[in-house]
């Protein structure tokens, strides 16, 4: 009986050994989602919201459209499928890429009511351009949708991809396509978090897709520091397969962020979530043919993730200062009071050269440690503090003037 008895635990331990296994290499490929369920990642505080990418892929209705290709793929049908998916999962915040006005005025038609939506069409030769329109352009734009229930909006802003003034269309050298993205600020309302959200759909060219995203970069962060942000998403169709030498620079040389991002299928339909710190993403979830069996409203996966957000604390993040010009090089951000070369890191003794300053704060910056010798006041941001002022600082003194 003893020897039955054993040989029944071994049994049960092995097995529950079996199916923990199953469990966390399920979870770790992403087969059973990180804290999902099958209609996406529910909330788990009030602090926490659920994120959405989404390349809706206009150019399949568009072209179906001119041609009068088969029904199910024209944009009066696809459109009210994808709007149907993105009510039944119910994100926070949803970006789009490829929305062609179609899908525009279905979407903001249906979804009015629950969300606030910003984005301008980009017009030019767009995402969408392709040889079958020769000379065309269909006008598309990357939204953002935001729920008006949970967050205040602040401000937005269409910028276009490329070297010269951004408010402007234009495109890099090299590129075919027009490239923008929609820059939101909004203010969660539970917490009083503010954050930027970047959506924007990047080149397939790896060395293009480089320079937009370090264009986006810049304007975001810019846009951040000037309304006092310190929490950035950056969503979107960027083209980089996780694994793939274009996922690891932006990860590493551009948003320098913990984040997932992950494929849809096939692998090359890829969608992106970056959250930069204090933000932490939580749960990650792709709405696959297996849960979403209408998938065909697009080639593209929707993907959705779980994030945490810090609560808002203005004074912990209100000057940055920089190496060099431009708001470029290595950087450090100072809290309110006095602080020293010793405390600004990679930054160091004697090498600011660029100063960003959050609305509502002031900075003193000194020649010598302990806020000694000759200084320079600054209420707002520079990109240069000036010959008479470059590479002298040791100590700086940050306050509130309001």
């Amino acid at each position: 009986m003893n020897n039955v008895c054993k040989k029944r635990n071994f049994m049960k331990k092995m097995l529950c050994s079996v199916l923990s296994m199953v469990f966390l290499v399920s979870v770790f490929t992403g087969i059973i989602p990180l804290q999902a369920s099958a209609k996406g990642l529910p909330v788990q505080d009030e602090e926490s919201i659920t994120v959405m990418s989404y390349n809706v892929k206009g150019e399949l209705a568009a072209i179906h459209e001119r041609f009068s290709l088969p029904h199910d793929q024209k944009a009066w049908v696809r459109a009210p499928r994808q709007v149907q998916m993105i009510q039944e999962y119910s994100p926070d915040i949803l970006g789009t890429s490829e929305e062609t006005i179609i899908f525009s005025q279905v979407y903001s038609s249906v979804l009015q009511s629950e969300y606030g939506v910003n984005g301008d069409p980009l017009f030019g030769p767009s995402t969408l351009f392709h040889p079958i329109y020769g000379n065309t352009s269909i006008p598309d734009a990357n939204r953002i949708y935001y729920k008006k229930s949970k967050f205040n909006h602040l401000t937005s802003q269409t910028i276009w991809l490329h070297d010269g003034n951004v408010f402007q269309q234009g495109k890099l050298d090299g590129e075919t396509n027009v490239r923008g993205a929609t820059l939101s600020v909004l203010e969660h309302k539970a917490t009083g978090t503010r954050l930027v959200v970047a959506n924007a759909h990047l080149s397939l060219d790896l060395n293009l897709a480089r320079k937009q995203a370090g264009i986006l970069k810049r304007e975001t962060e810019l846009l951040a520091a000037r309304l006092g942000v310190f929490t950035v998403l950056y969503i979107g169709d960027m083209n980089a397969v996780p694994g793939t030498i274009p996922a690891f620079y932006f990860l590493q040389n551009i948003w320098n962020a913990p984040s997932y991002n992950f494929p849809s299928v096939p692998e090359w339909k890829i969608d992106n979530i970056y959250a930069t710190t204090p933000a932490r993403i939580t749960g990650r979830f792709v709405v696959e043919k297996d849960v979403w069996p209408d998938r065909d409203a697009s080639d593209h996966a929707p993907i959705m993730a779980s994030i945490k957000l810090p609560k808002y604390n203005a004074d912990n993040y209100s000057v940055t200062l920089y190496k060099d010009g431009d708001y470029s090089g290595d950087k450090v951000t100072l809290p309110l009071g006095v602080s020293n070369y010793w405390d600004w890191g990679s930054v160091g003794n004697d090498s600011v050269s660029s100063v960003l300053v959050t609305h509502g704060y002031k900075v003193t910056l000194y020649e010598h440690a302990n806020c000694q010798g000759k200084s320079l006041v600054l209420t707002s941001s520079t990109n240069w503090v000036g010959n008479n002022f470059n590479d002298i600082f040791s100590s700086a003194r940050v306050e509130r003037v309001y």
